[in-house]
């Protein structure tokens, strides 16, 4: 059993990690998905009641992986997916979805963020799950290395969100992943509808059009 110190500790850690969101299951090489009627979709939620929930949903590769939810205020809060034992695998590449599929794999370009073990969204870090305070079939991919078995996963998650002020909820809809050596791939699909992640470019049009209003503000006043 966890006891208080080392509680408090695993949920200082999850506030201070860096989240994106993953999926898998190990199947010896063959790419496999799980829907809803088979253990899924998988929910957890956090808020002022229960401040973190955790909850095991799937081995991929040897690697065993738990989604969570965490939330001590509308200022430390996250959402994702983490490993069990961190010891047992490498560093995790996580890719956001977007509007056009994406190849999850060793060499694939464009990875959103690599860590060790967390990985959805987090006040104050990074956001890998869309924009929006909630959201529905998105899509999140993951490439990792199981390290005593040199087995490699690649896959991805279909998820729904909800981070609306006093809680985050997180929820597995389906996954599939391919185990197999370094060369170990998968294609993602495209986010349905919106929820994309703005890039860099995207990022500083928003930047500029907001200074721009700004200034337009300053003439008018």
């Amino acid at each position: 059993m966890m006891n208080s110190v080392s509680r408090l500790q695993k949920y200082s850690a999850l506030a201070a990690a860096p989240c994106a969101a993953l999926g898998g299951l190990a199947v010896g090489g063959i790419s496999a998905e799980a829907t809803a009627g088979g253990g899924f979709p998988t929910t957890v939620t956090a808020n002022a009641g229960q401040i973190f929930t955790n909850t095991a949903v799937f081995n991929a590769g040897g690697i065993d992986f738990n989604v969570f939810a965490f939330w001590s205020s509308n200022n430390a809060a996250s959402m994702g997916l983490s490993i069990n034992d961190r010891d047992d695998a490498g560093q995790i590449q996580f890719w956001s979805g977007g509007t056009q599929s994406k190849v999850i794999s060793s060499g694939a370009t464009g990875a959103g963020v690599t860590n060790n073990g967390y990985g959805g969204s987090q006040m104050g870090n990074f956001n890998l799950l869309g924009t929006g305070d909630t959201g529905s079939n998105r899509y999140l991919g993951f490439f990792v290395q199981h390290t005593p078995s040199s087995n490699y996963v690649a896959g991805w998650i279909n998820f729904d969100f909800n981070r609306s002020s006093g809680q985050r909820s997180f929820t597995i809809n389906s996954y599939s992943v391919d185990v197999a050596g370094s060369g170990a791939s998968i294609t993602m699909p495209a986010n349905s509808g919106g929820g994309a992640v703005p890039g860099i470019g995207g990022l500083a049009g928003l930047a500029m059009g907001a200074a721009g209003m700004r200034r337009k503000r300053q003439r008018v006043a």
